[in-house]
């Protein structure tokens, strides 16, 4: 589906997850993801320092791998963040 504009088609994007009676005007290209490290990388255990745990009830090793990211908007003018009429 579509939103006609003065300045053209926008896409609409369902999602389940989103609030209740919200609705989100978004230019992707105003968003970027920042980490204060490098990442992805080997999630440490509070156990041990290599980052690997064994499994107890199978011949096998787990390994986590995470990032922590932040988004940041370089234009929130620009965005928008709609209450829908309930």
């Amino acid at each position: 589906m579509h939103i006609a504009t003065p300045f053209g088609l926008i896409p609409v994007l369902g999602d389940a997850n989103c609030q209740y009676a919200r609705a989100f005007m978004i230019q992707s290209d105003t968003w970027d993801m920042h980490s204060l490290g490098e990442g992805p990388k080997l999630l440490r255990t509070a156990a041990k320092d290599d980052g690997y745990v064994t499994v107890t009830t199978e011949d096998s090793l787990e390994v986590r791998v995470g990032a922590y990211y932040n988004y940041a908007c370089s234009a929130p003018g620009w965005n928008a963040n709609i209450t829908l009429p309930t």
